[in-house]
């Protein structure tokens, strides 16, 4: 399957001809959205080729500095999975009201909650070490759905990392790590099939 292409925003939206859609009465498209897995790499890491494309991912998913196999990736492309529950709610809008009594959105503020409940004790260090960032540890990211769609397309999702160590309280309270990835964008990101099972 093709790779979303990347829009590009029109220079004069009063002149541009509207988007095309595509609705299917008979089949409607409905798609899981809560979020499944989550791949985070260092705020450097190289974008992929083809984010659909199964060996780009085989070779950079480990959860260690070793990549995986016979691959010859970098350490600093590694990319660590996360097994998660997690959602992105509407974003945060900063409106400004400019001359001729118009109105701009100067910034789109997204953040993706996330729980990680398999509280090992490498996963305990992640969030230790994220926490050295003081709320805002840069990295990228991809999220899959349960949809099995994952976001970001080939470059990725740049943004700024939070954990928390969470102890509940009862009979049945459990140790979570609970986090967000907050990020600016002007539109939405790709959304691509995800060529892995999760």
């Amino acid at each position: 399957m093709p790779v979303m292409s990347t829009i590009t925003c029109p220079s004069d939206c009063a002149v541009a001809n509207l988007p095309v859609v595509g609705f299917d009465d008979c089949a409607p498209k409905i798609f899981s959205s809560e979020i499944q897995a989550l791949y985070v790499g260092r705020e450097d890491a190289v974008a992929f080729t083809d984010v659909t494309a199964a060996i780009g991912w085989t070779d950079r998913i480990s959860e260690t500095n070793t990549p995986p196999g016979a691959s010859t990736v970098l350490p600093a492309n590694l990319l660590r999975p996360l097994t998660v529950i997690g959602d992105i709610p509407a974003p945060a809008k900063t409106t400004r009201q400019i001359s001729g009594g118009r109105e701009v959105t100067t910034e789109v503020k997204y953040t993706l909650n996330f729980e990680v409940d398999d509280v090992t004790d490498e996963n305990w260090q992640f969030a230790q070490t994220i926490q050295c960032g003081k709320g805002s540890y840069p990295v990228k990211i991809w999220p899959v759905t349960k949809s099995n769609h994952v976001l970001g397309g080939n470059a990725g999702i740049s943004g700024k990392m939070s954990i928390d160590h969470i102890l509940d309280r009862g009979a049945d309270g459990i140790m979570r790590l609970v986090g967000t990835v907050t990020f600016i964008t002007t539109t939405f990101p790709n959304r691509d099939v995800f060529p892995l099972a999760v």
